[in-house]
């Protein structure tokens, strides 16, 4: 692995210029996860559920498709990363707008991943092993 690449695992936010304004792109930390666990579950639950979809591809359109569908709620979570406040997000149009979600969710897309994708990961080893018990 190169440095730069380790360094963009260990250190994964993101600046940007928005109106000429410096912002940066977080990734959540540890209590934003706890302490938003409630506002994040719906969009991990439908993200779930769109992963969990063997025919479906996720790409942009699905994404596009979620976040309009949690529109609300994604708004916030934008306005938690780049610790702005939710009016500066909601006046945000065009290329602003745009940037500005899709560097969120590149900064945050692991998280999301992850939470969304582990419960199928315990459900394949507990099925796996439970067909290795049964084998015996």
């Amino acid at each position: 692995m190169q440095k730069q690449d380790e360094l963009n695992v260990l250190f994964p936010n993101a600046k940007l210029t928005i109106l000429g304004e410096d912002i940066e792109v977080k990734e959540y930390s540890l209590i934003q996860q706890l302490q938003h666990r409630a506002l994040f579950m719906p969009f991990v639950m439908d993200l779930r559920t769109t992963l969990s979809q063997t025919d479906a591809q996720f790409g942009r359109d699905p994404l596009m498709n979620l976040l309009a569908e949690h529109y609300q709620d994604v708004l916030t979570m934008v306005s938690l990363s780049i610790n702005k406040p939710l009016e500066w997000v909601q006046s945000l149009t065009g290329e602003n707008a745009e940037t500005v979600l899709m560097m969120w969710w590149t900064v945050n897309s692991d998280f999301f991943t992850r939470q969304a994708v582990q419960p199928m990961l315990e459900r394949a080893v507990l099925q796996t092993q439970a067909s290795s018990v049964g084998a015996k």
